[in-house]
């Protein structure tokens, strides 16, 4: 996962360096940040994410095999299947990105219902909702993601605003500047459920960390960054689905373009074998078969969209090491 670190490093560096240039204000305060919030509000990600990385809009679902040495365990229209676990967005399952991102979504809408009180420090009320906004910070400690620094990761943000929704609370820190935004949420709903996102856009490049406890007892972590002019996209993710079950992989969604996915869990020889697969955007729609290759006995040489699954290339996130995701929602506290 080194080379997620240095993705994080790389986007946080372009966010910042264009931080003086073009603010929303001209009015700098001594939090680095823009005097004003006036008239501002935080963009949702999941449309933006869907211009540049597969996604099932509607299928009818199996629950299927796992196992990778066959095509039932990475099909689309599995749900158990590679494909389909990461990418539908009609089964409300834990482990698809857009599940996740549809969370985010909410939480943002949530926030952006105070935006009229971004710089107002102070108590504020929407409705039977409330919010705290804090507009005197420089910047946050992300919870449970700064684990692959092995040292608190902090993130600069001129404002925090935590809203309590009924049974819901949202921590939500941000800074905004021209086109540039980072997020830092947490999030605990109720005593079952908890996640944290930490999230960049800057133009049309994006970048998402996330990681929630569901129920409980259902972890996920992953990383995805992707740019909506170039559609392109690259992702990893590691669940706990049988005991663990992690895929990587990226590539573009033109229909001349190509994707990789490489994946690895419990119910193929115990995660020691890896399979993988190249399609393009069509192959993915159409739910084609596409030729599943052992990577132990035909390792990826890193040439077109294998660059995306070949571990010394740049353009490879890696996997998540196996159980590499939260265990209770005591993990992603904010203050953890």
């Amino acid at each position: 996962m080194k080379k997620i670190l240095v993705l994080v490093a790389v986007i946080a560096a372009s966010f910042l360096a264009g931080c003086g240039d073009d603010s929303i204000s001209d009015d700098d305060d001594s939090n680095g940040g823009t005097s004003s919030y006036q008239g501002a509000t935080l963009n949702a990600y999941s449309d933006d994410v869907k211009t540049c990385t597969p996604y099932i809009g509607s299928a009818v679902f199996s629950s299927g095999s796992s196992v990778l040495s066959s095509w039932t365990g990475w099909s689309r229209t599995n749900s158990n299947g590679v494909l389909g676990k990461m990418f539908n967005t009609t089964l409300d399952d834990y482990q698809s990105i857009y599940t996740q991102l549809s969370i985010f979504d909410e939480h943002i809408e949530l926030v952006n219902g105070f935006s009229e009180s971004f710089d107002i420090e102070g108590e504020a009320t929407a409705g039977d909702d409330t919010a705290t906004v804090e507009t005197e910070v420089n910047g946050v400690d992300v919870p449970f993601l700064k684990w692959f620094f092995q040292e608190v990761m902090s993130v600069p943000v001129d404002r925090i605003v935590t809203v309590r929704s009924g049974s819901l609370t949202v921590h939500m820190a941000f800074m905004i500047v021209g086109d540039r935004e980072v997020i830092v949420e947490q999030y605990t709903s109720g005593t079952t459920d908890a996640g944290v996102f930490y999230a960049i856009r800057n133009g049309s490049s994006l970048g998402v960390w996330h990681a929630s406890v569901t129920d409980s007892d259902k972890g996920i972590q992953f990383m995805w960054d992707g740019d909506m002019e170039d559609r392109t996209f690259r992702l990893s993710v590691c669940t706990d689905a049988g005991g663990n079950w992690e895929a990587m992989g990226g590539g573009g969604v033109e229909s001349s373009s190509e994707m990789a996915f490489m994946a690895r869990n419990n119910a193929t020889t115990g995660s020691d074998r890896e399979y993988y697969i190249t399609l393009d955007i069509n192959d993915f729609n159409n739910s084609t078969d596409v030729t599943i290759t052992d990577a132990g006995l035909n390792p990826p040489n890193g040439t077109g969209a294998l660059r995306y699954i070949t571990d010394d290339s740049e353009d490879c996130l890696g996997f998540y090491p196996p159980g590499d995701f939260p265990q209770s929602v005591d993990d992603l506290r904010w203050d953890n």
